[in-house]
């Protein structure tokens, strides 16, 4: 039996609804306005955001970057750690039918300069905290030559919250958001575009896809609709309701954690709880204070229930169900996790897996709460979402696998990105003349479950962030003693995969492991440090074409 695959068995399928010239805000805010008293807790800000507020915020943010300007075609990036004035912006954005552009806060000021030049950002909207980093950016983009398309800067904080702002970075004007919130003396504007949800981007988040430098992933308005209508409409796999508190830990610049936190919950009219970062004993505490009923998470954080000595000191009891995604999550950590959990007193805790990817908007597969074998959505990726075809290909002929044999997880369906923001040849490597996208994850279909069995992209996954071992060799090929170089991941008991190099030293020149890291870590973000460790070899192995063979020295030093 061939490894074809598609949702026949959920009854009554709702369909998505043609959205005509609708955003996705307008679908946002018909839901959210149903359920007015519940939400948002911006733990940072000590802000608790009702939906009847959220909801006005949206359409004023909307209307006043109108005013100033903004529209079809413009794109605003978001640079923040998690808060409620992120939310705002995010589907404010929508409504406005501007591209939102999301940037991981932890970045560097090389990294993030990286992301402003490719993303053609005309605004960002940015953490106080963080107007250090910007600042590096803009100055090494002088320093380059390179001009940033950046025009205005908005602090996201209130003047309530943040002093000695200043009103100029580098030329750039800077102003706080709340004058993005204020009350317009007339109507609300509203776009004088016409959209088309269907290939109108929406959200352009960075991913490192199968191969090379992060890229500009464009998911239209009717993805992300899409989605949220073939996970988040059906009870056995999303049981939201007003009921419902989620704990949002993991980063709304991810789209798993802006999926799932920001669309998903508040549609259906659950109460989420932001935090800016995660903190062991802030996180546990969020959990036993709000009696959270849903933890959406990655394995590292499961690890981390399952083992921290402190957990056993909170009351975690109200958890019912918990997902883990974003990297692979190993049966035996997930029973472990199951176990405790149910060791806590969670006793009816249904824990399972989703799979998917940032260019899926983001998911296809996803663990089912009405599965009758509940230890099979453990080691399972879950199963194919409605309205979504999956097949495994064999790497050589591109045909479809039988049953338990390995081939490369291939998707179609209304989730599936637009391509890469200027990159047309990476969008026609990953999504084929009919429409299958390529994921680069190899799994085999047995038992009637879908298991991960190995990858072939070259991206490493470390605590379910993606580094993309190109990024990394560029900037160790810039120190002068460094002939070649080869990054690739190896096993981590906490962080799942670490980055590792392997280095050639130019003749003559001699170099420490902690000299190397040092500087990669003054470059780059926490999660994409060295942490996996450096080997300082003789030659890089590479095919007669010139390719590194990663595959090699990951071997070598397992």
């Amino acid at each position: 039996m061939s490894s074809y695959f598609k949702c026949e068995d959920i009854k009554n399928i709702i369909p998505i609804p043609e959205p005509g010239n609708k955003s996705f805000a307008d679908f946002y805010l018909d839901q959210i306005d149903k359920f007015p008293s519940s939400w948002f807790l911006d733990e940072g800000r000590n802000e608790k955001l009702l939906f009847s507020e959220l909801s006005s915020r949206i359409r004023r943010f909307s209307s006043n970057i109108l005013h100033k300007g903004y529209k079809k075609g413009h794109t605003i990036c978001i640079f923040s750690q998690n808060c409620n004035n992120f939310v705002v912006s995010l589907i404010g954005c929508s409504l406005a039918h501007v591209t939102c552009k999301t940037a991981n806060p932890t970045y560097t000021g090389h990294e993030l300069k990286y992301q402003l030049e490719f993303s053609d950002a005309s605004a960002i909207l940015i953490g106080s905290n963080l107007l250090s980093t910007l600042e590096d950016a803009l100055k090494l983009c002088k320093e380059e030559n390179k001009s940033p398309q950046i025009k205005e800067i908005f602090v996201l904080e209130s003047s309530e919250d943040v002093q000695n702002i200043p009103t100029l970075l580098h030329g750039i004007p800077v102003y706080l958001f709340e004058t993005l919130l204020k009350q317009p003396d007339g109507p609300f504007l509203e776009p004088e575009s016409l959209l088309d949800p269907k290939t109108d981007t929406w959200i352009r988040p960075f991913s490192s896809g199968t191969t090379g430098l992060p890229k500009g992933v464009e998911l239209t308005h009717y993805n992300m609709l899409s989605n949220v209508y073939q996970f988040a409409q059906y009870k056995n796999l999303f049981n939201f309701s007003q009921n419902s508190t989620m704990i949002g830990v993991l980063p709304l610049y991810h789209l798993y954690g802006l999926y799932i936190y920001a669309i998903c919950c508040p549609m259906r009219g659950g109460n989420v709880v932001l935090q800016p970062e995660f903190k062991p004993v802030s996180f546990l505490m969020a959990i036993q204070k709000h009696r959270a009923t849903h933890v959406y998470i990655v394995p590292p954080l499961a690890l981390f229930i399952s083992k921290d000595p402190r957990v056993k000191d909170y009351d975690i009891t109200n958890v019912e169900d918990v997902i883990s995604a974003a990297a692979p999550f190993a049966t035996d950590t997930a029973a472990g996790f199951s176990d405790k959990m149910k060791e806590l007193g969670s006793k009816d805790v249904v824990v399972r897996q989703a799979w998917g990817m940032t260019e899926l908007s983001p998911l296809a597969l996803a663990g089912r709460l009405d599965d009758p074998d509940s230890r099979k959505l453990m080691g399972s990726l879950g199963d194919v979402l409605p309205m979504t075809e999956v097949k495994l290909v064999d790497l050589e002929t591109g045909g479809v696998v039988e049953n338990g044999r390995e081939g490369e997880i291939c998707v179609r369906g209304p989730q599936v990105m637009k391509g890469y923001y200027k990159n047309e040849e990476a969008t026609r490597s990953t999504i084929d003349a009919d429409g299958w996208l390529h994921s680069g994850d190899i799994a085999k279909y047995e038992n009637s479950q879908f298991l991960i069995t190995d990858r072939i992209k070259e991206l490493i996954k470390t605590k379910g962030e993606q580094v993309a071992p190109a990024e990394l060799e560029g900037i160790l090929l810039t120190h002068p003693s460094i002939q070649d170089c080869c990054v690739f991941g190896l096993p981590h008991p906490k962080l799942g995969e670490a980055p590792s190099a392997a280095v050639v030293l130019k003749p003559g020149q001699n170099m420490s492991e902690r000299e190397l890291k040092s500087f990669v870590s003054s470059k780059v973000a926490p999660y994409k440090q060295l942490a996996g460790g450096v080997r300082f070899i003789d030659v890089i192995p590479k095919t007669a074409s010139g390719k590194i063979l990663r595959r090699i020295l990951r071997a070598r030093y397992l």
